[in-house]
């Protein structure tokens, strides 16, 4: 049973330079911001899968099988919820957080697919769904339930009832999908519990792509109506508010220098063609190995802002942001470079995906507005909140520090504040927080959270 250890909850309220950390922590007791909060929560085999979510008053804590939730303002427990191994055949759970309620699922391994919706507020279970297979989607606005055991049945449910507000029959293999863009690429650790946004439409896969017969149809989120329809090719789907729009590698033998990506567009209501274009992704290649990135691959987030501009790079690589809408280039960047990141009024990009300086360029034009630290690792993340930039990384900076957070303005890239060194893994952020674990100082069987609040 994982469970918060008392009396090592609350360590100092958000002021600057608080010494109440407890001694014996080593690296953290260097120069640098202390956390609102640090708790100490007990970890239970298997010890994988932490990351942080929040509500308005909760900090979500995936730990594995669990999910504990603590105070958003103090770090004390509210509540706990622990799986059992017979409902997953995993090492964790999938956790989503949509508002004042969170999602748990998983997948036994009978193959049962199950989900609870709890408060997020008291862990009270506000409702629980059970099929014999099929799918779970969570989104801001709505939760939708595929059930397969023989013909699929698609539901969209309200997220505190469970109620369905409509369903569909639909043969089987059938997937419900967000359409849209995504400020990051990937599950980003840091954003690993965020619930996806919702919007007018959802997409319906019917298929892996790999037979021409499979399909992804655009379906209106208030009624479930059919709308448009094209070949599902595996790679990806998006819909903006006007557009259905597929894409796939040129070369599918991903030996294509440039990365190009094919996309074709239709009507997102009636079907009718609407245009042709062509984006590259990371020209300098992942890693500078062989192969293309994973940015446009099935089931990864698209790096953009929605509803429709796409941050891709161009042939020669250069950072360019694409009208999904128009089919056409809004801009391309002077200098080379690969998108890593968006959010507000910036786009954020490194030479490569892994290597160089951060740099932020303005997301109406493409003009370079700053540029920030280079990270000496490949490990550094980044995460755009408001009018702040995160920047995360294990290796050392010009200062000699290391395992830290960094706190940047947007606007112009001056560092407002640094988490103290060793503080740890960034686990999770979101609007006017972050977490972080250690990755050292903590006894065994035990896991610490930390808590900072961010503010502009």
């Amino acid at each position: 049973m994982r469970r918060i250890v008392a009396g090592l909850t609350v360590l100092c309220l958000f002021v600057a330079g608080c010494g109440l950390l407890p001694e014996g922590d080593g690296p953290l007791r260097d120069s640098g911001r202390a956390p609102t909060w640090r708790a100490r929560l007990h970890v239970g085999p298997p010890d994988e899968g932490h990351a942080t979510g929040a509500t308005a008053d909760s900090v979500i804590v995936r730990l594995g099988r669990s999910v504990v939730a603590l105070d958003r303002r103090t770090g004390r427990e509210r509540w706990t919820y622990e799986a059992t191994e017979e409902d997953v055949d995993d090492s964790r759970v999938t956790v989503a957080v949509a508002g004042d309620v969170v999602a748990v699922s998983g997948r036994s391994a009978r193959d049962d697919i199950w989900l609870r919706v709890l408060d997020g507020t008291s862990g009270r279970a506000l409702w629980v769904h059970r099929a014999k297979a099929g799918d779970v989607t969570v989104l801001r606005d709505a939760v939708y339930t595929t059930d397969c055991a023989t013909a699929c049945v698609v539901a969209r449910r309200d997220l505190r009832t469970g109620k369905a507000r409509w369903t569909r029959r639909e043969p089987s293999s059938t997937e419900i999908v967000a359409p849209g863009l995504a400020a990051r690429v990937g599950r980003s650790e840091a954003r690993a519990l965020e619930a996806r946004q919702g919007g007018p439409y959802v997409l319906m896969r019917h298929g892996d792509g790999r037979d021409p017969q499979d399909r992804v149809t655009v379906l209106a989120a208030g009624t479930g109506r059919r709308l448009a329809r094209a070949r599902y090719t595996g790679w990806t789907t998006l819909a903006t508010s006007r557009t259905l729009v597929v894409g796939e590698p040129v070369d599918q033998r991903d030996q294509d220098p440039a990365c190009r990506y094919a996309l074709r567009a239709w009507d997102v209501r009636q079907g009718t063609p609407r245009w042709r274009g062509e984006v590259s992704t990371h020209v300098s290649r992942r890693d500078d190995k062989p192969g293309c990135s994973g940015l446009f691959a099935d089931d990864a987030y698209a790096l953009g802002i929605a509803p429709d501009t796409l941050l891709a790079t161009t042939a020669d690589g250069r950072p360019q942001a694409y009208d999904l809408a128009a089919g056409r280039t809004r801009w391309s960047a002077k200098a080379p470079g690969v998108p890593i990141d968006a959010g507000g009024r910036i786009v954020l990009v490194r030479d490569g995906p892994l290597r160089g300086p951060i740099r932020a360029l303005d997301l109406a034009t493409g003009e370079q507005l700053w540029q920030g630290p280079t990270p000496r690792d490949t490990e550094a993340r980044t995460v755009v909140l408001g009018g702040d930039v995160l920047v995360w990384y294990t290796g050392e900076l010009k200062d000699h520090s290391a395992w830290r957070v960094l706190v940047l303005n947007a606007a112009d890239g001056r560092r407002r504040w640094a988490a103290r060194s060793g503080s740890g893994f960034l686990t999770g952020a979101g609007d006017g927080w972050f977490t972080t674990t250690p990755a050292q100082g903590v006894p065994d069987g035990f896991q610490d959270v930390l808590f900072y609040a961010v503010s502009s």
